[in-house]
């Protein structure tokens, strides 16, 4: 049993031969997959920074964005090079947003993307 019901995948113009989509359509074979084209990817990322009702935070799990990785894939917890307490743990960065929908979570107001990342 899948812990996701994955729903919509889109895919940047720039991952459309990436292997990973053949390992998501394997997971997820009744997944609608949609090959964004530049026009539609500026109207996809333009949704990023929008405010979510907690039904659309809830709906945000069944879509996924898959695009290429911009920043560090591990690197050293923020705190560490700030005046903060650090935990001084190490960060993976596989994405952005969460499967998860737990109430208590801070992130459910702080990252208010429409899709997994």
């Amino acid at each position: 049993m899948k812990n996701l019901e994955i729903e919509n995948v889109y895919i940047h113009p720039e991952s459309h031969s990436s292997p990973i989509i053949n390992r998501i359509k394997s997971l997820y074979p009744d997944a609608e997959f949609k090959f964004l084209d530049n026009k539609e990817l500026k109207d996809l990322e333009s949704k990023t920074h929008s405010t979510l009702s907690s039904k659309q935070f809830s709906d945000s799990k069944k879509n996924v964005f898959l695009k290429p990785y911009q920043g560090k894939f591990f690197k050293a917890c923020p705190g560490k090079n700030s005046k903060l307490v650090c935990c001084n743990y190490f960060v993976l960065n596989l994405g952005q947003q969460c499967h998860f929908n737990c109430s208590y979570c801070y992130l459910q107001s702080y990252l208010n993307f429409p899709y997994l990342v």
